[in-house]
């Protein structure tokens, strides 16, 4: 029994640097006021710690994986991801964070609109639902289904209301399909919900994400 507490205590921790990992990058996406190159290699070195002390726990696998996937190192995300599946193929979160890692790469888009669709349909009524349906509009971001790819984001708005960030998204999806007016008041409304950020904000926030914002901050800045 002792053994088994000690390994639970231990579980625990592990966790707990994953999940610090993670805060470090979260942080700065909703704060703005980080140094990227610093904030980046600080989470790395706390999810390599905890993926050092619990190789082959699931949760802290996945932990790491999101962590993985706004550091910029997706190939080792996916990795993990991949791993985590193979053990668990129905964990919602997992083929979400996966859908996620491959999103950037539109040879692997597709089957990141798929993961990101299986995600919803195994968690339906998931209080983080929103987070699926904003992989799923990434993936149709980059696919170019750009209409689609606004109405995901649109559900996540009314899933979310707070999280400004889908607003960007949302003005990114309405910009590449030419609707300025409609991004503009995006940006509008996602800004009124952040009021201390700007459009250089966004753009250091853009940084944590897999693609780096590449794919969808340029219609941002052209509105």
């Amino acid at each position: 029994e002792s053994v088994s507490a000690i390994e639970h205590t231990l579980a625990n921790s592990f966790q707990a640097w994953g999940k610090t990992a993670v805060d470090v990058t979260e942080e700065n996406i909703d704060m703005f006021d980080g140094n990227p190159e610093i904030d980046i290699k600080i989470a790395n070195q706390l999810a390599d710690k905890a993926l050092r002390l619990a190789p082959s726990d699931a949760l802290v696998m996945q932990t790491v994986s999101f962590t993985y996937c706004q550091t910029g190192r997706l190939v080792e995300a996916i990795s993990l991801l991949w791993r985590i599946k193979q053990i668990d193929p129905n964990i919602a979160e997992t083929l979400a964070w996966l859908g996620w890692a491959l999103s950037p790469n539109k040879k692997t888009a597709i089957e990141a609109l798929a993961l990101a669709k299986q995600s919803i349909a195994l968690s339906p009524n998931a209080p983080f639902l929103w987070i699926f349906e904003l992989m799923r509009g990434m993936a149709l971001f980059k696919l170019g289904r750009y209409g689609e790819s606004e109405q995901a984001m649109g559900r996540v708005i009314e899933l979310s209301r707070g999280y400004h960030f889908a607003r960007i998204f949302h003005a990114a999806a309405q910009s590449a399909q030419g609707n300025i007016g409609g991004a503009r008041e995006s940006i509008h409304q996602a800004i009124k919900i952040n009021p201390s950020a700007t459009l250089g904000d966004y753009y250091v926030a853009s940084k944590y994400w897999p693609d780096r914002g590449v794919n969808w901050m340029p219609y941002v800045e052209a509105a």
